[in-house]
């Protein structure tokens, strides 16, 4: 009962949680859309969409890698690598927080509505929600609070990384995304403009049998 105030009813029904454990067997991977219920995910979507329409330079602006970092977001590297920005999942207070300070930007506000998704994952009904789907055990986690701003951040497979989980044991790798909307285009120009390659992104997922030949 108290996870269907954060994840959508759908997915907590034994019919639904069957698929998804069944299509995890068979592909080892599946996306769940509208996961979250919408008193959870819009206000986190509007504090997104503020911070983008502050931050964000207009079309065919200059891009400036110090967009979005503040009190807390700090920026994660090395670039030739990966580049994005993480929010701490463990909240300590700052000196600026303990003495008044500014406001907090958007990018703080969006910030502390992902820092709820992330308390989220850390809960005990959210792990066991999570092992029926997987059939895991899941005895520990990793939880990381993430923004990819548009043109300016990405996350590259690299051989050291594959090399670091070629021993492991089996995972689970859960990925929460959430994208504020943007300007609004027909659906056919936003179907071409995705065609095109020039928007958008993907999540790559490796196979170990293909991790030698990397």
């Amino acid at each position: 009962a108290w996870l269907a105030k954060y994840v959508n009813p759908a997915y907590l029904q034994p019919s639904t949680i069957a698929a998804v454990a069944a299509q995890l067997t068979e592909q080892r991977a599946t996306q769940l859309s509208s996961f979250f219920t919408a008193t959870l995910a819009a206000p986190l979507l509007k504090a997104a969409a503020a911070a983008d329409r502050a931050e964000l330079p207009t079309c065919g602006g200059a891009p400036d890698y110090a967009i979005g970092i503040g009190r807390r977001w700090a920026p994660v590297g090395p670039p030739q690598v990966q580049r994005y920005l993480r929010y701490p999942t463990a909240q300590a207070p700052t000196e600026t927080d303990m003495d008044g300070g500014t406001a907090p930007s958007h990018s703080d506000r969006a910030g502390k509505r992902l820092l709820r998704i992330a308390q989220l994952f850390r809960s005990k009904a959210f792990q066991l929600l999570l092992r029926e789907m997987s059939g895991l055990s899941l005895d520990s986690m990793r939880v990381e609070t993430r923004r990819f701003r548009p043109g300016l951040d990405y996350t590259l497979a690299h051989i050291g990384q594959l090399r670091q989980g070629s021993g492991a044991s089996d995972s689970l790798d859960v990925t929460a995304c959430f994208v504020p909307p943007g300007r609004k285009v027909p659906a056919a120009e936003a179907a071409a403009l995705w065609d095109s390659g020039e928007v958008g992104g993907f999540e790559c997922l490796v196979k170990r049998e293909e991790e030698a030949a990397a």
